[in-house]
């Protein structure tokens, strides 16, 4: 069963990375959680390392480079609010799992192996920022500040290293995912890219939107009330429907749906998983103290949106 999970979650994230344009990938590589440096191999003339030489880290493959030093603050400061936010995402689900009664004694020793890092690129950033301050040059860095940086880059390094060692935990949720509950209702609002996947059963409106629903067992049950283009299928499984203006109701076992588009709305209950993927919020139906969550947009949010 975890294998089985295992390969749907794997199957979601492969579909939300590639569903989307060129320019919508080159967007999400400058936003993700990310290593400090860059890299090129062409089209830059200013490629440089902006410490000493003897700081250089080793790179194999590409040339490093910053566009001048004030880009290189700028840089530590959202990598390290991005990492902040993935802090955030990573305590609350290791709640959600004692909560379940689930063994997180690993997962909290690497959570807090992340926190000390991330603290200890807070620390150094803190430093450079007071030595800024009595640094009579506004658009240069001095040495002493350099230092300082250059020990925040590397604790960022580090926790970037821990990342992928506490999402290898198959318990752990992706950012924007979430689970299909047989009993309450999921609601979900936005524009972009939603996949759900399991026994679902569901109500979708959306506009100028593409709908593909894979089903496995070739159980499904599709209701369209609008406008829409039906494509040719080159896999019996597999239906797809563009230019999709209207509402659909889509019941299914062993089920994938995915829906890319403008004003998606939809109401989904069943046994499985959704991964919601742009801007837009979800909640489950749970009574009055329903606390909206937002999609998973270019990285981790800092915070949950409180009503």
């Amino acid at each position: 069963m975890k294998k089985v999970l295992g390969i749907t979650l794997a199957l979601l994230t492969f579909i939300l990375l590639t569903s989307s344009c060129a320019d919508r990938q080159d967007k999400l590589q400058h936003e993700v959680v990310k290593p400090i440096w860059f890299t090129s191999d062409i089209g830059h003339d200013n490629s440089y390392w902006p410490f000493d030489s003897e700081h250089k880290p080793p790179y194999k493959h590409k040339t490093l480079f910053f566009v001048d030093e004030q880009d290189i603050v700028n840089i530590i400061d959202r990598d390290i609010e991005r990492s902040e936010g993935a802090l955030y995402h990573f305590e609350k689900e290791v709640e959600r799992l004692e909560n379940e009664g689930e063994d997180v004694n690993l997962l909290t020793n690497r959570i807090g192996e992340f926190r000390q890092h991330l603290e200890n690129a807070k620390m150094n950033k803190t430093l450079s920022d007071e030595l800024s301050q009595n640094n009579e040059s506004y658009t240069t860095i001095s040495v002493e500040q350099k230092e300082y940086l250059f020990n925040a880059i590397e604790e960022l390094r580090i926790v970037h290293e821990i990342v992928p060692q506490i999402f290898n935990d198959e318990r752990i949720m992706k950012p924007g995912q979430v689970k299909l509950k047989d009993k309450v209702y999921l609601n979900a609002s936005g524009n972009g890219t939603a996949v759900l996947s399991g026994n679902i059963e569901m109500t979708l409106s959306v506009q100028n939107a593409v709908v593909t629903i894979r089903d496995e067992n070739n159980d499904k049950i599709i209701f369209i009330d609008g406008e829409y283009k039906p494509e040719s299928n080159i896999d019996p499984k597999i239906v797809a429907y563009r230019n999709v203006n209207g509402t659909m109701d889509i019941t299914g076992t062993s089920t994938i749906v995915m829906v890319r588009g403008q004003s998606i709305n939809f109401k989904a209950i069943g046994d499985g998983f959704a991964a919601l993927s742009g801007n837009g919020t979800y909640s489950y139906e749970e009574g009055n103290g329903t606390i909206p969550m937002e999609w998973m947009k270019h990285g981790f949010a800092s915070k949950r949106q409180t009503t």
